[in-house]
């Protein structure tokens, strides 16, 4: 059996004797895909000494005006028996904004070579405080007396909100890293 192409160009589809077309895929994450199709995936980091026991360290607002940001993976370590003590830990917060403060950063593309740019704004806590306004909600938090937390997940950030990593702990000593990647997308994915 054969399935022609409607259209007249000859072109034919192979069908198994049970009536099953063949067919290929290739299965690459979303993030690849818009990486690689569009340019139009990034990542942002920051690595901040602790200078206070609740401190603000990375937040992003999605500015764009077409399309949603999709942060795809967090990750999160302390350094420093304080910083990574049992009772010190990272808070992943939406739904606030951006004041004042902190230090504006840009975003990397992760399309080597790519000069398309990240449509949003971008804040790390490096020389001056991050301070935000509105009501940020707490939607993970991680511990870090195993040093590192990994979260690969999909959270959408539609136009005009914002993202927040926080970290919290019983001294102001240590040192924070974290780094959020995204992509932008029309759809919620």
């Amino acid at each position: 059996m054969k399935i022609e192409d409607g259209t007249g160009t000859g072109n034919v589809a192979q069908v198994d004797n049970a009536n099953r077309i063949q067919t290929k895929a290739v299965i690459i994450p979303l993030r690849h895909h818009v990486s690689g199709e569009h340019q139009d995936a990034f990542q942002v980091s920051a690595d901040i000494a602790i200078v206070a026991t609740e401190q603000n360290l990375l937040l992003i607002k999605n500015t764009s005006n077409e399309q949603n940001l999709i942060v795809s993976y967090i990750r999160v370590e302390a350094a420093g028996a304080a910083a990574a003590g049992i009772d010190a830990y990272f808070n992943v917060k939406v739904g606030g904004d951006y004041a004042s403060g902190g230090t504006a950063v840009v975003a990397t593309n992760v399309f080597v070579g790519s000069a398309h740019a990240a449509e949003g704004e971008f804040y790390d806590a490096q020389g001056s405080a991050i301070v935000t306004s509105g009501t940020f909600t707490q939607i993970d938090r991680t511990y870090q007396d195993n040093n590192t937390y990994r979260k690969d997940d999909s959270i959408v950030i539609p136009k005009n909100a914002s993202l927040l990593i926080s970290h919290k702990g019983s001294t102001a000593v240590g040192q924070a890293y974290c780094r959020i990647s995204f992509y932008f997308s029309e759809e919620e994915h």
